[in-house]
């Protein structure tokens, strides 16, 4: 079953890219910076080469193969054994796929992911913090979940109850900044930025208080409302500003490149805490657990790191990735 998860999973990545809705887009994407909501505008209705729109299909098919291999090693290597063939096969699979990624995307008329935007400074480095802080989320979120069956014998019911307050502070911080006056809200990269590191503190509260205590109250509550705060500060800005500086044609395919990022962490982190909690996932000892949390302190550390360029951002800036000439058919005045 665990095998069969790791290879389906990447699917849905996949598919983000063709455009279709994802189902695991955060509350805290609600309220975005106000430089990001577009005016509405009358525009004329441009109809596009169908054929032109659909995305490289050995490319698709080469990054389900990628991730599935990855997510597979991951997961099974503390059954098959971290240095048996299965699992170096596992990392050669990867590295061939994506190597034969980079060469077909040179190659291709309508690329799953238009690498040039990583010209962009801004949108690579928010692209980077959003693939470690889904896999942060990832691991957070399956990781207590696990921890308080398992360790605490707890029902389903109840260990979903005790992991509500945390999304619920993500919205209300989320919300709360939004609100803020002009002259008191704080650039988006500074909250984005302060978030993170909010986030990595609550995490390693919550570890030091789950090895200290034994009861919800003392040991879960007070690091994962902290770490709902950080996550409502940060999501939506570094979500917004993703795609501030790429040109206008190119902001859509921005944003689904920033969503795949969003799907890759997830998939990444629930495979690697699979890989370090073991034997843990079934028998609830607490040493992986704790480890499984430092190591999510220093994934919210190294985004921290990574996103720290964001702290100079005050606008968008003008687009740094010069826009493609569409292929048009015709256009029609509305």
């Amino acid at each position: 079953m665990e095998a069969i998860l790791a290879a389906v999973a990447p699917v849905g990545l996949c598919l983000h890219g063709f455009g279709l809705p994802s189902p695991s887009r955060h509350l805290s994407d609600w309220k975005q910076p106000e430089f990001v909501r577009p005016a509405a505008r009358k525009a004329p209705v441009v109809k596009q080469d169908k054929a032109a729109r659909i995305p490289d299909p050995l490319e698709s098919l080469l990054v389900i193969v990628a991730v599935a291999a990855v997510s597979l090693g991951l997961v099974k290597g503390p059954d098959w054994g971290w240095g048996t063939v299965k699992v170096t096969a596992c990392w050669i699979v990867t590295a061939a796929a994506v190597a034969a990624f980079a060469l077909v995307n040179r190659r291709a008329k309508t690329p799953v992911v238009n690498l040039s935007l990583f010209r962009s400074r801004l949108f690579a480095v928010t692209n980077a913090a959003m693939v470690l802080s889904s896999a942060a989320i990832a691991m957070q979120l399956l990781g207590l979940s696990l921890y308080l069956q398992q360790a605490w014998h707890w029902s389903p019911l109840a260990a979903g109850a005790a992991i509500a307050p945390g999304p619920a502070f993500v919205l209300v911080a989320s919300q709360a900044a939004g609100l803020l006056p002009a002259r008191l809200r704080p650039r988006p990269g500074v909250l984005a930025v302060t978030g993170f590191a909010v986030q990595a503190a609550g995490q390693a509260l919550l570890v030091v208080s789950m090895h200290t205590w034994h009861s919800y109250p003392g040991a879960i509550l007070p690091g994962w409302i902290t770490i709902g705060i950080g996550l409502g500060w940060a999501m939506p800005n570094i979500t917004a500003l993703a795609t501030g500086d790429l040109p206008k044609t190119e902001s859509a395919a921005g944003s689904a490149v920033v969503q795949m990022g969003r799907q890759l962490g997830s998939v990444l982190g629930n495979a690697a805490l699979v890989a370090i909690l073991g034997t843990a996932v079934a028998t609830g000892a607490q040493g992986p657990y704790l480890n499984a949390g430092w190591v999510t302190v220093a994934l919210y550390a190294g985004r921290a790191l990574i996103a720290l360029p964001l702290l100079s951002q005050r606008q968008p800036a003008q687009p740094s990735v010069p826009a493609p000439a569409p292929k048009l058919a015709q256009t029609e005045p509305t």
